[in-house]
């Protein structure tokens, strides 16, 4: 008798494409003069960009939804579709300026290839919490209309439910490392979060909020990240669970714990950090222009750290 084939649960990225950026400031025009922190370029790219590629060049993501203010919404998708149409395939890359450090920006969004495995774009909510939800929503009812039909599970190769990656737009610098890490352990079955260990020494305020009460362990705390992965259907119920209950959360995890759910460390890299004040925008080029420099010696994409691809 014929093994039974293990039947591998299809993994969604969500990325959360919103937030004011009020910390941000007034940065200068972004990519193509877009504003906003998912337009900042970084080497002729807008870091948007840097995410979906770095996701999406993961072969465990079978695609990507975002979840963006509503104004932003046909913009996303016009930029979407000239990628996906655009019969340069090497519109997506900046060039160079000989001499000066500098790049002419990047026509399009993304390679073709990738952007033709971007789900969709929807209209998220007053904050990441809400958005995190419509985006799980939207998610549940692709899948059913994918994927629960009758025999396109079979035909598909998976009767399981779907998992779900939810990572910020923000964190531009993810490493598919760290996407095919995570992947692994959804898709294996367990809840996992990106996370990495504190640097410096951490303390509790007391009431006043202005003297130490006690300081925390170093080895027993991290610093959580994203992507954060979870089953997409208890996800969405925790979700659901907490808008009835008026249970507000900065992220995904939290949700997770307070339904006594386990979940998961995977160790994550400092350089995966969350572009938030303009600090973070030099601190982001300095990391790329170090990877460019440590690809140009190996063969390897400077964005994503895998094998240049190949026609």
């Amino acid at each position: 008798m014929a093994e039974k084939v293990k039947q591998v649960p299809v993994c969604l990225a969500l990325v959360t494409a919103g937030g004011q950026g009020e910390r941000m400031g007034q940065p200068a025009p972004g990519w193509q003069g877009l504003p906003g922190k998912l337009f900042i370029e970084l080497n002729g790219r807008p870091a948007l960009s840097y995410t979906l590629e770095a996701l999406l060049s993961v072969p465990a993501i079978t695609g990507a939804l975002i979840v963006t203010p509503a104004r932003l919404q046909p913009l996303l998708e016009r930029l979407l579709k000239a990628a996906t149409l655009c019969a340069d395939p090497q519109a997506w890359q900046p060039e160079p300026l000989a001499g000066s450090g500098r790049y002419r920006p990047a026509r399009t969004l993304l390679a073709p290839a990738l952007a033709a495995r971007v789900l969709g774009v929807t209209a998220g909510g007053p904050d990441r919490q809400t958005s995190v939800y419509y985006g799980l929503r939207w998610l549940r009812q692709y899948w059913r209309e994918t994927a629960e039909p009758a025999g396109a599970a079979q035909r598909s190769g998976s009767g399981r439910p779907p998992v779900v990656m939810v990572h910020d737009a923000a964190r531009c610098l993810l490493q598919p490392a760290l996407v095919q890490a995570c992947a692994a352990r959804i898709i294996g079955g367990h809840n996992c979060v990106a996370a990495v260990t504190p640097k410096d020494s951490v303390a509790v305020l007391d009431q006043t909020g202005r003297q130490l009460a006690r300081p925390l362990a170093r080895g027993q705390l991290v610093q959580l990240q994203t992507p954060q992965c979870f089953g997409l259907d208890a996800l969405l119920a925790w979700h659901e669970a907490a808008r009835q209950q008026g249970y507000q959360v900065t992220d995904d995890s939290a949700l997770a714990l307070w339904q006594q759910a386990a979940v998961d460390v995977v160790q994550s890299s400092y350089e995966n950090l969350k572009l938030t004040t303009p600090e973070d925008i030099d601190l982001a080029l300095a990391i790329l222009n170090r990877r460019q420099a440590a690809a140009g010696s190996t063969g390897l994409s400077s964005e994503t750290g895998l094998p240049p691809a190949t026609d």
